[in-house]
């Protein structure tokens, strides 16, 4: 069994007190083993300290169990972006699929954290993996 104590919030976790596909745990910048819920708010401080044009990845979720639709369209909220171990749930505005030239679906999109605005891009539809870039508000 794997246990470790984590270096944010000192609480000892026992790998069986997660999925076993995991190690229950994500590394910081130094190293040192971290609890999947710290990794979630060490994201957040990651996401609030990007500057403008500053790049991170974060994974595409569509929630299976709400699909609402006005007049035929999916609601934008049915989607949202996540971290690794899913302690990140941060909503999207606005998605648009489109077409990438290497025939590959494009989809781009929009949120909002921590009052900063992002865009997101994804190229293909075999994964999950999103390039999120801190964009310019309109207001500044």
């Amino acid at each position: 069994m794997n246990i470790f104590r984590c270096t944010k919030c000192y609480r000892i976790i026992h790998h069986s007190q997660v999925n076993s596909c995991s190690t229950g745990y994500g590394v910081d910048s130094e190293g040192n083993k971290i609890c999947l819920v710290c990794c979630g708010n060490e994201d957040r401080r990651h996401l609030k300290a990007m500057a403008i044009g500053d790049k991170t990845m974060l994974y595409l979720v569509k929630n299976t169990e709400f699909v609402a639709r006005t007049c035929g369209v999916q609601q934008h909220n049915e989607f949202w972006l996540s971290n690794w171990p899913g302690t990140l749930k941060i909503p999207i505005y606005g998605i648009h699929v489109g077409h990438h030239n290497w025939e590959l679906n494009r989809y781009d999109m929009w949120f909002k954290f921590g009052g900063l605005e992002f865009w997101g891009l994804k190229i293909g539809d075999d994964h999950d993996c999103v390039t999120v870039k801190r964009i310019k508000d309109k207001g500044e």
